[in-house]
């Protein structure tokens, strides 16, 4: 009898152990799986970051050409005063029409202008161009409002913003109180004090 219960005893052990063994084998092969899917994966994803970085590579030298040959041009977004409804101001709005691909979202030239330093020749391309366009409209007697001009982060780090604000305001003859410049808060935080005096330089100077 003892025998007997003894050999029970074995027999459901290696049922038990016939069963872990199983349930190995079936997590290894699961694991295997998801290895081979993230392989994969990781091999598509590849290709797929090259294609991007050329993309933008590219992208990177035809803004560059553009800027150089201006193909790109300036739009005028009217400011409207709600209560009123009168155009109280414009915003000067940087627009590319790539001679391939058409017109380039400034979602997506914009940042990379910003990531290789473009941003600082845009930015001034675009200012320069509000500013001669004001004058144009002066002579032409067309009333004239504020032009509203983004400035970026780089612009203000690389600069000299009051010297080039003034620079460009003296070579297009565009008054200082028809010229708006727009700068986010983020910019500021970044180093307050000192964007903050050329800023306050510029207030002075009208």
């Amino acid at each position: 009898r003892l025998a007997r219960q003894e050999h029970c005893r074995i027999r459901d052990l290696e049922h038990r152990i016939q069963e872990h063994n199983r349930d190995l084998q079936a997590i290894q092969s699961i694991n295997a799986q998801l290895d081979a899917a993230n392989r994969r994966l990781t091999a598509a994803t590849q290709p797929l970051d090259t294609t991007q970085v050329r993309h933008r590579d590219a992208l990177e030298r035809d803004l560059l050409h553009a800027l150089q040959a201006r193909e790109l041009t300036v739009h005028y977004q009217p400011l409207v005063e709600i209560a009123s409804r009168q155009v109280v101001g414009l915003e000067a709005l940087v627009r590319w029409k790539h001679p391939k691909l058409g017109a380039v979202s400034p979602g997506v030239f914009i940042p990379i202008a910003e990531a290789s330093g473009l941003i600082v020749p845009l930015g001034e391309f675009v200012l320069r161009s509000g500013c001669e366009q004001v004058v144009r409209w002066r002579q032409e007697e067309v009333p004239v409002v504020r032009v509203a001009v983004n400035l970026s982060p780089l612009q203000l780090e690389r600069l000299s913003i009051r010297d080039f604000i003034r620079g460009i305001l003296r070579e297009t003859g565009m008054q200082p109180h028809e010229l708006a410049l727009e700068i986010t808060e983020s910019t500021l935080m970044k180093n307050a004090q000192e964007h903050g005096k050329a800023l306050q330089g510029l207030r002075d100077d009208g």
